[in-house]
């Protein structure tokens, strides 16, 4: 029989399900929004507020926080 005594010490961690994100523009209040979808709520995080800043002040348009939203990995979070 195999005895490791390594492994006979070691416990195992369950990580928790990995949250999937994904960026879209929608609409808040009238205004477009690039906002993070995480499992089924809409955040504003970091990156969002930034680009929703350019958006607002019109350094950026709808289209290109489109196509950017769009060519984004589905990240984990």
């Amino acid at each position: 029989m195999f005895t490791n005594k390594f492994f006979s010490q070691a416990s195992i961690t369950t990580l928790p399900n990995p949250q999937i994100k994904r960026y879209a523009l929608i609409t808040v209040r009238g205004q477009k929004k690039l906002a993070c979808l995480i499992e089924d709520e809409w955040i504003i995080d970091s990156t969002c507020k930034s680009i929703n800043n350019m958006l607002a002040d019109g350094f950026v348009g709808e289209e290109a926080v489109i196509g950017w939203a769009e060519m984004q990995p589905s990240l984990t979070h």
